[in-house]
């Protein structure tokens, strides 16, 4: 059961973060387009939370909540055709040892980010799972991503072409998704 102090919590929290730029709580705008914007995200929320009433959207360290993935979510009742996972794991870090194709490195940038180890062991644990995945980050120049989930071990990827503000600059960036299915 939630309280009414933690439904007014998510609400200031919805404000703050929806009515800022790029949405981190930290920088606003007078722009009243931001305001129709906001405006028009609060009239959808009822529609949003009709269509996620029986989703179940958690937020788990992935090393942890892989151990026993059914077990972890209580999820016996289901079979691995109804299991959907979407990761968004932080940037890669590249391995400084390697030549960039531009000179914008977004994993750089985060404090507690995962090293590139991290990334490789979370692309072995999922690359075995059965459960229908999504995941989502950049190439890069070792290959890491497309080694592991490439066609010939089922995955397929889309690239998108995008712009990261990561570091407060605004980068061109081609990110993918990858999926087993």
């Amino acid at each position: 059961i939630i309280s009414e102090e933690e439904i007014e919590l998510a609400k200031a929290t919805f404000i703050v973060f929806n009515m800022s730029r790029d949405g981190i709580g930290k920088h606003f705008s007078k722009d009243r387009r931001l305001q129709r914007n906001f405006r028009n995200k609060v009239e959808k929320l009822v529609l949003i939370e009709q269509r996620l009433k029986n989703v179940e959207i958690t937020n788990y360290n992935c090393f942890t909540a892989f151990k026993d993935i059914k077990e972890t979510f209580n999820l016996q009742q289901y079979d691995d055709n109804e299991i959907f996972i979407y990761l968004d794991p932080p940037y890669l870090k590249e391995k400084k040892n390697h030549n960039m194709k531009d000179s914008y490195n977004p994993g750089m940038k985060y404090a507690h980010g995962f090293t590139y180890e991290n990334h490789e062991k979370l692309l072995e644990i999922i690359s075995k799972l059965k459960f229908k995945i999504a995941i989502s980050n950049y190439r890069d120049v070792t290959g890491l991503y497309d080694n592991y989930l490439n066609i010939k071990n089922g995955w397929n990827s889309v690239e998108f072409d995008t712009k990261t503000t990561v570091g407060g600059r605004c980068h061109n960036r081609t990110e993918v998704l990858w999926m087993n299915y």
